[in-house]
């Protein structure tokens, strides 16, 4: 299993470039433009709700700049993140990482390990939240690209404080049909 090297976020609003201070409230987006996943982080000044393309958004509040604890966005976020990634074809090694990420999140449940010819296999996992199971292709990247890999997901999906600590705000998650 891999480990992982995860940044924050910039601190700064995707809409204005302003820069976040502690106690900012701002909302976390993520998109898909031009066939990549996009993060933006958008001041509750700025905010004039999601997207039409957003895969999920949620509520945040910076807080004090704390260097050794990283947050995931909203569970449903990562879940219909990782069923995006499903009907990508050239995103077989992020599916894999995420698949992989989950997995030692308990997200997802291993079904089975299947060897396919001479190629690395495939895993079969089961989402109970999408009750549904998933084959992700086994594929390891190399070192230099595990490293890109590891900043997409980072800047995408993390945030520097924890969202429970925020007063409940719906997740809003794109229907993926």
């Amino acid at each position: 299993m891999f480990e992982y090297d995860f940044k924050r976020f910039n601190r700064r609003c995707s809409k204005t470039d302003q820069e976040f201070k502690a106690g900012d409230v701002y909302y976390s987006v993520l998109i898909e433009e031009n066939e990549q996943f996009v993060r933006l982080d958008i001041s509750a000044a700025a905010w004039d709700g999601p997207p039409a393309a957003a895969i999920g958004w949620w509520r945040c509040q910076v807080a004090a700049r704390n260097p050794n604890r990283v947050y995931w966005a909203p569970t449903a976020v990562l879940l219909d993140y990782f069923s995006k990634l499903s009907e990508s074809l050239d995103k077989a090694e992020l599916y894999y990482l995420m698949a992989l990420v989950l997995l030692r999140k308990k997200l997802l449940q291993m079904v089975e390990s299947r060897t396919v010819d001479s190629s690395p296999g495939e895993l079969v996992v089961h989402s109970l939240r999408g009750k549904r199971d998933f084959t992700v292709p086994v594929c390891e990247p190399a070192p230099e690209r595990l490293r890109q890999l590891q900043e997409e997901l980072c800047e995408q999906l993390f945030t520097d404080q924890p969202i429970d600590s925020l007063d409940e705000e719906p997740v809003k998650i794109a229907d993926a049909n």
